[in-house]
């Protein structure tokens, strides 16, 4: 006889939600002017945050160089369903061009960082990042992108 027990799945801490918006409200007050950010401007840096391919390319880019080869950024759907969640607790408010963060999105960014523990590496990489990567930056490096031809 076989007995069936419902288990739960690990869920690596990069893919559960509640990571996903933390992230995005401490991307919004540290990396992003007037806490504001296009939508892929936030795949971007969100993609960079996650993979080190990611972080060197832009890091790399920022400092004008371009990378022999290209890693193409990847617009991950969790990204979107955390920005969802997010716009559903009031951290953000999404407009037709923007996801800006709002007084309760600031709150929780402000206690993230005052807590060294949490979000630890990502916060080194928006550190670096800083507010260089601006609106334009993003769409050039993206632009950049698209002359790299695929892996077949």
């Amino acid at each position: 006889a076989f007995i069936f027990r419902d288990r739960g799945t690990v869920l690596p801490g990069n893919r559960r939600p509640l990571w996903r918006i933390a992230l995005v409200t401490l991307i919004l007050k540290q990396a992003c002017r007037g806490a504001k950010s296009s939508l892929s401007r936030l795949h971007v840096l969100d993609w960079a945050i996650r993979s080190e391919e990611g972080k060197y390319q832009i890091s790399e880019f920022l400092k004008g160089s371009r990378p022999a080869s290209f890693s193409p950024v990847r617009f991950d759907p969790a990204l979107l369903r955390a920005l969802q969640f997010a716009k559903a607790e009031h951290l953000v408010t999404i407009t037709a061009s923007n996801i800006v963060l709002s007084e309760e999105g600031l709150t929780l960014s402000t206690e993230i960082e005052a807590n060294a523990d949490v979000l630890r590496a990502e916060k080194v990489v928006l550190a670096e990042l800083g507010k260089k990567f601006t609106e334009k930056t993003a769409k050039a490096f993206l632009k950049i992108g698209e002359q790299y031809e695929l892996p077949a």
